[in-house]
């Protein structure tokens, strides 16, 4: 790395990356909310799949929309009076990165959210609810905090 403070970014990183092994924690969780409500019902699922497929809709449509949502929160929007220096650009850069994953990993898991509702209101079996957490941990998987991209970031200008 080219920075001056190598230390603060390997925490950043890691700070990041921790923030995505919790997403894969909390839709594991989510499994197990799941598993005990579909056990705990002693009535069958509902054969009305039109919710079911409204969430599936829009699940479909956040994931494709996760690499816009990055794009767009990690777009340069530096506008100073003074010329900045280069760990302030650097540091900016890194921030606005974090905060574009940060957000995707909260899109990513909106699906696993919709297969618990789905559990809950007595309108999914396990396939339709886990076809939701399955959703949800793919996107996550596709949109890892990849290392060597974020340590790339010391080259941008």
């Amino acid at each position: 790395m080219t920075s001056q403070y190598p230390e603060t970014q390997k925490l950043e990183y890691r700070t990041i990356f921790i923030i995505w092994i919790a997403m894969i924690v909390s839709i594991m969780m989510y499994t197990g909310i799941t598993e005990i409500t579909i056990l705990s019902k002693n009535e069958p699922a509902s054969t009305d799949t039109t919710l079911y497929y409204m969430l599936l809709g829009l699940s479909i449509i956040e994931v494709l929309a996760i690499p816009f949502i990055k794009n767009h929160f990690s777009k340069a929007t530096w506008t100073p009076s003074e010329t900045p220096e280069v760990e302030e650009v650097i540091q900016a850069k890194r921030s606005r990165f974090n905060t574009a994953h940060i957000i995707a990993f909260a899109v990513a898991e909106s699906p696993a959210l919709y297969g618990v509702i789905l559990a809950f209101i007595k309108q999914a079996d396990r396939t339709r609810s886990y076809t939701f957490i399955a959703i949800s941990a793919i996107a996550l998987i596709l949109h890892f905090p990849n290392r060597t991209k974020w340590e790339s970031l010391d080259g941008m200008r």
